[in-house]
């Protein structure tokens, strides 16, 4: 096995392999001035430490979750996505309040290695509890249930800002064939010219395929395999079908 080397400040290697599941260690553990250490805190207002151990190829990096031991593991800790320095993860919290039928609330962090020291971003919750869900119309994203499955979502960086995006297929013509329709709910990490949403907060937004049709056989079944970064787009692929390009920064995406 490569010896683990130190991560350097400046960005996260592109050779980087990057494992989907976390490092676990003790709470002891973390050094608070590490220039791969950073922490800040969940939606309940305890504390998250993280620090990223960086190997070589063949072996795979990993982000490592300080944690004390009574905190047992769920199956919905997951690296979910990376992009140059950022990588996006997701952890399993308890909330109180929550609709009878979800179960679990996942609080989604940002890990960014660009600057002298790592640096961490709790997102704005994309769960909701049973009264917020009520007091919204049924237009409202609050009214269900959002970045559960982790191969539909997908993290665009660049040197400053952020954007996370989840993408939903709704289908199209049974018979005749019509433009191909998706909810996109995504978030920008802050409120530049660009973002229509003031940054900073979930949207919900519409697209719509433009100069191109698909019939419901083309996308029945749609499965999204991998979300890619290009430019200023996200590409859902699904293997069997075919990929989508999105420009999930434009105002009509």
């Amino acid at each position: 096995m490569p010896e683990t080397q130190s991560i350097q400040p400046s960005a996260i290697p592109s050779w980087v392999m990057l494992d989907q599941r976390f490092r676990l260690k003790d709470p002891g553990s973390f050094r608070a001035d590490g220039e791969a250490s950073a922490e800040t805190q969940d939606s309940n207002g305890d504390p998250v430490r993280v620090s990223f151990d960086l190997q070589a190829p063949p072996g795979s990096s990993r982000l490592c979750l300080h944690c004390p031991e009574e905190r047992e593991p769920s199956w919905w800790d997951i690296v979910v996505a990376s992009h140059l320095d950022a990588v996006l993860f997701r952890i399993e919290v308890d909330f109180d309040g929550l609709w009878v039928n979800h179960d679990h609330a996942m609080d989604y962090f940002v890990y960014r290695a660009s600057s002298s020291s790592a640096k961490l971003t709790l997102l704005p919750r994309c769960f909701s509890t049973e009264a917020e869900a009520d007091a919204e119309d049924a237009s409202s994203w609050r009214r269900e249930w959002r970045m559960v499955h982790s191969g539909s979502i997908g993290l665009l960086a660049n040197e400053e800002h952020f954007l996370v995006a989840e993408l939903h297929i709704k289908g199209a013509g049974a018979v005749k064939k019509a433009p191909l329709e998706a909810e996109l709910f995504r978030l920008y990490s802050s409120s530049s010219p660009e973002a229509t949403n003031g940054g900073g907060q979930w949207e919900l937004t519409h697209a719509r395929s433009r100069g191109s049709s698909v019939s419901f056989l083309d996308v029945v079944g749609w499965v999204t395999h991998r979300v890619i970064p290009f430019s200023s787009h996200l590409c859902w692929a699904d293997y069997n079908r075919g990929v989508l390009f999105c420009d999930v920064r434009h105002k009509t995406p």
